[in-house]
């Protein structure tokens, strides 16, 4: 508690039901089938790297109260009790590449993300989309002026 220093106490996990294969999920212990190329509750690529079998211990982001590192799926910080969705809420705010699962920052064009696996409705932001479609949009008035001899010849 960051109140009174207190150290919480939470109910036991229950023990997932395994699958027919018994394969369960590294990361949050689903029953996973023997085809599963991604877990169906958390979205973990099966069979990926260690790295992505890591993903429910890799850090997420930092405090913005105190910079103390947090944790993927901390509700607040461990260090000095803010809340750790700020976090998330500011970097979505600076409009970043970021996974709406697990936070993971994401390559500008992916489809998934590369640590839960959840798919990625926009491979880029939109600002990215318009300042494409500005530049296609010039491009295409200086072509049609030039064609039609709307823009003099520069000496």
């Amino acid at each position: 508690c960051p109140e009174c220093k207190e150290t919480l106490r939470t109910a036991p996990k229950e023990q997932p039901a395994l699958a027919a294969d018994g394969q369960v999920c590294p990361a949050c212990g689903a029953a996973l089938d023997e085809n599963s190329l991604f877990c169906p509750e958390c979205g973990l690529s099966i069979g990926g790297s260690a790295e992505m079998q890591n993903a429910g211990v890799k850090e997420l982001s930092l405090c913005q109260n105190c910079g103390a590192k947090l944790t993927k799926g901390a509700a607040f910080c461990e260090k000095c009790g803010a809340p750790a969705i700020m976090a998330q809420q500011e970097a979505r705010a600076a409009d970043l590449h970021l996974c709406s699962r697990c936070g993971a920052k994401l390559p500008k064009n992916a489809n998934r993300c590369e640590r839960c696996g959840t798919p990625v409705p926009f491979g880029v932001s939109l600002g990215d989309k318009i300042a494409e479609w500005l530049l296609v949009t010039v491009l295409i008035i200086i072509l049609f002026s030039i064609m039609f001899g709307l823009v003099s010849n520069i000496k």
